[in-house]
């Protein structure tokens, strides 16, 4: 609360009276007025201005009086708020003088204005002013005195507030973008700045030379009062700020506020932090040295703000001085003048005041809308300015300030003058408070950490807002009809209860309140109100018929009607759902809870009498495909009612509703539905057979014939019938879903039997030919059967055999049960596919073996001149023919298969005809040749997944492994035997080595080898013990031509012998160490002194994985490598069995061949009794 007594001395008068300005012409003007009003003989007039004169010197000019009560300033606000005192009958608009601070306030801030003032008619001052007097209603007298004194009363200290929000448009240079913006804020004193000048360089010692000795000594200038700064932001090209600063005022009319917005390096982020709390010279001299890059500033001039304040974009200035470049950029600031707190001769008014000045606003707008000035209570332009310039000058936040209009809005919208203040008005306000509450958050990360708004704020506006919402409940009963819901009733709904969704929408309550609780009950019984008379309509007419005779018929027809209705009105509509849970209600849980206790006690007695219906008709096949039909139809509908209200419920609220178990209902039913599937779909069947009695070519692209097609479509309206029926209760379900496939079954099996009859009769084709001829009816009949026969396939998923056993296996607690049933499905479809397949299996095989014959006719003129280019085209080219009759011809799903089968008989034909033992030569020319047939029948349409599997992978590898050297195979060879480090199944034991290389000159390296010892080594003399030593060579033998094989020494009896010797291969060609397959051998021999060695184990390290050794280090700086030993075993595929077909004709395969058989057949026994597949002894050291 502003204190205004001030007492003026006769000086400061006497200098306001005498000098030119526009306050002291008001001055003398009101005392000119105040004269000539006391001047006039009026009595009565006389007596009220000498009481009143009287009352004004004992309450003012009187030391220690003080009529204003500070503590109950806003804590009376219902008192002195109170719109009783507005009856809409009053003429009189009186205001009580309690008011009279406040009033002081607002015409102080019009006559000493805190930055520019408006020019324009209606907003100037003086206009003000007159509409401030007439919302208050106070006396013309009383009025000029207010006037007199606070024309005098000038605020002495002042804050400019900024907030730097944002900046837009930055033009940089390309070295700059990668920097980090922040503004430095500066206010100062100097009126001739120019609009790019700097921070300004002061120097604070006189001028030796010019001064004479006697001169006094120069004050010091003023540095400014401080210098703050923003963080900085992520980047230059959109930067985002939204800090708020206050900075002090020292001239209103000189002082000027300078922003600056630098560039920070991210290598200068620990200098700034060490450097910025610095204050006076240190700080500016910093500002001036520091590495950081100015690439711009806004200069303005406090006196140019306006009164209430600017939310507006400014340019940006570079800083290099020159004055005509035009902007870089702009900047958005928000900038208000307001008064000191705690002044010693002025305090700022808080909100709460600002609640009581707003409130005497808006309260004259009612009077004047009463008088018929205006159709609705707004406030007018003059009433806008006056608040404005009243938060700004105090201090009082945008966001106080629009929740405090949104609450006194509130406060008159709930009392007796609700007709005035319309819904866009409060919405108006509402959007408001949420414009500028996103608008504080953008950029502020601490906004979320404190709340803006002060606890007595918020504590009104709750007020307010329960006193609104209860107002609004009252009013209830008006509202339209709830159920069922319309798009026209849903808009009105919104127009009434619009208001209340936004204000609780606010984030200014906390978890504990719910001030729509009372609403929100009311609502819910107007919609179970609304309801229960739909459902009352409802369910007389389901009653209402004419029908005297079963007339279970016509009522379960209209309960189906019903419940599709119910249905349609319970889908969830998110514009619903979202209106409703505003106010805390599930308005589709509270539908279907309701419908549940009324429609379906009706639904389960129309069962009992459907039941009773088919068990006495149930041997007139035309009364139970009817009833079943309308029994269906209700289940259906029950059932995607139940899948609405499940997707609604809770599991705790379906567990209380009775529909919940509303299959059981239908068990009897269940079994008159599955007899009619069956009657349905042999007749179907027969009558598409009929059709197609005698086919019908209509033209050569004919694929199938319409029987296939009308019995797949029975079939496909029986499994989705199911589907929609979705029978929960295991054991049902599982005698449903093998009812239906069985009818299936058997109604696929009758259709390839009478059309294999069928064709059978008219010759469809002839078995005498001997050239092959691709027949259209063979075609025909068969995509018709495979056609059929594929459907099958999808009996699995259609029907979910899987899941239905499982909860068969959950219910009796035995997954034997739910397994025998699976067993039990598939035998009744393998069956019937098996019998279909023997139909279909003759002219499967007619095409394939006539095809046959003239292809290996062609590719054995391949296999005898594979290097004769052209040699393949003969067999492409009777393809070629054939496969693009039968493509023509055979539906997309068969065609594939019957060029997959002719894919395989053309591989093993390849196969067949692939000679062995021939040089790598011939071999790339089948491959070349092979090819060629592939990508041919990848061509015309085959799946690529056919080249990696059958017959085509076993010539693919043949013909790859025979079309390699010698050299080539050992080595794929050998690099098969050093990847095999898994324990063998035999276990013979583990060699201990190390092995590294060291680098020599000519390209060579010298490998180091050390055998270190073995362990468990397998027991081969007859004493159970063994005489081990160690071969260690070089292979492939391709490699090794000047390397001789290295041995260890024989160590006697024992069965973990240690060596501990070293070998060195030199001058090995150092490509060896990434030539893949490249290995060296460790083979362990068991020395016999009169006939050979037995052969132990051998383990194969690869070259390339050998470490590298420097020249100063040996082996035993190595890593030991503990592998197991392996014995091979004889292949008969792969590069082994290429090379043995190769030895007649290759000496050193013959070579490679003999040696590695003396280790395939020299495997000596174990005598040590040693288990397979032991570790003992293996850490054993």
């Amino acid at each position: 609360m502003a204190d205004t007594r001030s007492v003026t001395s006769t000086e400061d008068k006497d200098s306001v009276t005498s000098s030119g300005g526009v306050f002291s012409r008001v001055f003398h003007r009101l005392s000119l007025r105040r004269k000539s009003s006391l001047s006039r003989g009026d009595g009565r007039r006389s007596l009220r201005i000498s009481r009143k004169t009287k009352s004004f010197d004992n309450s003012f000019l009187r030391p220690g009086v003080d009529i204003r009560d500070y503590q109950n300033r806003y804590s009376d606000v219902e008192s002195r708020n109170s719109l009783d005192e507005l009856s809409e009958d009053s003429v009189d608009y009186s205001t009580n003088f309690k008011h009279e601070t406040l009033y002081r306030g607002l015409l102080r801030n019009l006559l000493h204005p805190l930055g520019t003032t408006d020019k324009r008619v209606g907003l100037r001052p003086g206009d003000l002013i007159d509409h401030l007097r007439e919302v208050f209603e106070v006396d013309q007298y009383d009025h000029e005195r207010y006037l007199r004194q606070e024309i005098h009363n000038k605020p002495r200290q002042m804050m400019l507030g900024v907030r730097v929000i944002e900046a837009k448009y930055v033009d940089i240079a390309d070295k700059y973008k990668d920097y980090k913006p922040y503004c430095v804020l500066q206010l100062s004193s100097n009126p001739r700045r120019s609009r790019n000048a700097q921070l300004s360089k002061v120097s604070f010692k006189p001028s030796s030379k010019g001064s004479p000795k006697g001169s006094p000594l120069l004050k010091r200038p003023e540095m400014p009062i401080t210098i703050m700064k923003t963080q900085l932001a992520h980047s230059l090209e959109e930067p985002n700020w939204n800090e708020e600063f206050q900075l002090k005022v020292t001239e209103l009319l000189s002082d000027e506020l300078h922003i600056f917005v630098f560039q920070q390096n991210s290598g200068n982020d620990k200098k700034s932090e060490k450097k910025k709390q610095f204050r006076g010279l240190f700080k500016k001299l910093y500002l001036e040295k520091s590495l950081d890059v100015n690439i711009g500033s806004i200069v303005i001039p406090v006196r140019d703000i306006p009164v209430q304040g600017v939310n507006a974009w400014f340019d940006i200035f570079p800083v290099d001085g020159a004055k005509t470049q035009s902007r870089i950029g702009q900047c958005h600031l928000q900038l208000s003048l307001s008064h000191v707190q705690d002044s010693q001769h002025m305090s700022l008014f808080s909100a709460e005041d600002y609640h009581q000045a707003s409130l005497q606003f808006h309260q004259h707008s009612i009077y004047v809308a009463e008088k018929g000035l205006m159709k609705e209570m707004s406030l007018s332009d003059k009433s806008r300015r006056l608040l404005d310039v009243f938060a700004s000058a105090n201090r009082i936040s945008p966001l106080s300030q629009s929740i405090m209009d949104l609450t006194i809005l509130l406060e008159l919208a709930s009392g007796i003058h609700h007709r005035l203040i319309k819904d866009a008005t409060l919405r108006k306000a509402v959007e408001a408070v949420l414009i500028i509450w996103m608008a504080k958050q953008v950029g502020n990360k601490t906004f979320t950490e404190r709340m803006p708004l002060s606890d007595a704020e918020i504590c009104v506006f709750r007020t307010a807002t329960r006193n609104y919402i209860t107002y609004i409940s009252s009013r209830v009963d008006e509202l339209p009809c709830l159920f069922p819901p319309t798009l026209d009733n849903l808009t009105i709904l919104k127009c009434k209860l619009g208001i209340v969704e936004e204000l609780l929408g606010l984030d200014l309550w906390d978890s504990s309140s719910t001030p729509h609780e009372d609403l929100a009950e009311r609502i819910l019984q107007k919609l179970r109100s609304d309801l229960r008379e739909w459902l009352k309509v409802e369910m007389e007419e389901v009653r209402n018929h004419s029908v005297m005779k079963d007339e279970v018929m016509t009522e379960c027809t209209k309960c189906v009607e019903i419940i599709n209705r119910l249905t349609s009105h319970c889908t969830q509509l998110g514009v619903i759902i979202t209106f409703y849970k505003a106010f805390n209600i599930n308005y589709y849980r509270a539908v279907i809870l309701i419908a549940e206790n009324t429609i379906m006690k009706e639904i389960r007695s129309q069962m009992i009498e459907m039941d009773r219906y088919q068990t006495r008709y149930h041997f007139y096949p035309v009364n139970i495909a009817q009833s079943s039909k309308l029994s269906l139809q209700l289940y259906l509908a029950i059932r995607r009612f139940y899948v609405i209200a499940r997707e609604t419920l809770t599991d705790r609220d379906l567990f209380r509703i009775s529909y919940s178990q509303y299959q059981s209902w239908f068990q009897t039913t269940l079994v008159f539905w599955l007899q009619t599937f069956r009657t349905q779909c042999i007749s179907r069947v027969e009558k598409a057979l009929e059709i197609d009695k005698d086919v019908v070519l209509v033209t050569s692209l004919v694929k199938f014939s319409n029987s296939s097609v009308d019995t797949l479509s029975c079939f496909a309206k029986i499994t989705e019938e199911w589907r929609e029926i979705d029978y929960q209760l295991p054991d049902l379900a599982m005698m449903g879903v093998t009812k239906i496939t069985d009818l299936i079954c058997d109604g696929a099996r009758m259709y390839a039997d009478k059309i294999h009859n069928m064709l059978e009769r008219n010759c469809y084709y002839d078995t005498h030919e001997e050239q092959f001829d691709v027949h259209d009816r063979l075609c025909i009949t068969l995509n018709n059967i495979e056609h059929v026969r594929q459907y099958l396939y999808e009996l699995p998923e259609l029907l979910n055999w899987q899941a239905t056993s499982e909860s068969l296996s959950s219910k009796h607690e035995d997954d034997s049960v739910g397994h025998q049933s699976l067993i039990t499905l598939n035998r009744l479809l393998t069956t019937t596919q098996c019998d279909i397949l023997v139909k279909s299996k003759f002219l499967l095989q007619e095409i394939g073996n006539k095809m046959k014959v003239n292809i290996q006719q062609n590719m054995e003129n391949l296999a005898k001149e594979p290097e004769r280019v052209s040699a393949i085209d003969e067999t492409l080219s009777y393809l070629s023919t054939n496969l693009e009759t039968l493509n023509t011809r055979l539906m997309s799903s068969i065609y594939p298969i019957m060029l997959e089968n002719l894919f395989d008989v053309v591989m093993t034909i390849f196969n067949e005809q692939l000679q062995i033992g021939r040089m790598p030569d011939y071999y790339r020319h089948m491959k070349m040749h092979f090819n060629s047939v592939s990508s041919f029948f990848i061509e015309c349409g085959m799946d690529c997944s056919m080249t990696k599997k059958g017959n085509y992978q076993l010539v693919k590898e043949r013909l790859e492994e025979n079309s390699m050297s010698t050299e080539d195979l050992m080595l794929v060879y050998y690099e098969n035997l050093a990847n095999g480090v898994r324990t063998p199944e035999e276990y013979l034991g583990h060699l201990a080595v190390k092995a590294g290389f060291i680098e020599e000159t000519g390209g060579n390296v010298s490998i180091h080898v050390k055998v270190i010892r073995g362990v468990n080594l397998p027991g081969l003399d007859s004493s159970g013990k063994s005489d081990p030593y160690v071969n260690i060579s070089i292979r492939p033998i391709t490699l090794s031509t000047k390397h001789k094989t290295k041995r260890t020494q024989v160590v006697y009896k024992s069965l973990n012998p240690t060596f501990n010797e070293d070998f060195v291969f030199n001058a090995v060609p150092e490509c060896y160490m990434h030539t893949i397959g490249a290995v060296i051998v460790f083979t362990v021999f068991d020395h016999d002194s009169f006939s050979p060695d037995d052969f132990a184990g051998e383990i194969a390290i690869h070259m390339p994985t050998i470490e590298k050794l420097e020249e100063t280090e040996s082996t035993d700086s190595l890593q030991a490598m503990m592998l197991p030993l392996k014995r091979p075993k004889q292949p008969n595929h792969g590069p082994f069995q290429v090379l043995t077909e190769r030895q007649a004709s290759d000496k050193t395969a013959k070579r490679f061949i003999n040696e590695r058989l003396k280790f395939i057949y020299n495997q000596p026994k174990r005598t040590d009794g040693a288990s397979k597949s032991t570790l003992c002894g293996f850490f054993n050291f």
